[in-house]
């Protein structure tokens, strides 16, 4: 099982992908990249090359929804 910084990739909701934080966020794919490349979310955690991955605790807290109990 592959980790990241010393956590479970296989986690449930620990990690999110694009098309999940495009969800959260109400936002097209593209949005979510204007977003990273902008700095308005945290940069995702890559497993490969082609597979970015966010933590969704560090994203909610960006966000200002950690303390709102938004839930996956």
């Amino acid at each position: 099982m592959r980790t990241v910084e010393g956590q479970s990739a296989a986690v449930p909701g620990l990690l999110m992908t694009k098309t999940e934080v495009a969800a959260l966020l109400s936002v097209s794919l593209r949005q979510v990249e204007n977003l990273r490349r902008s700095g308005r979310i945290p940069a995702p955690v890559m497993l490969g090359p082609n597979s970015p991955r966010w933590r969704r605790p560090e994203l909610l807290q960006v966000l200002g929804l950690a303390e709102q109990g938004v839930q996956s």
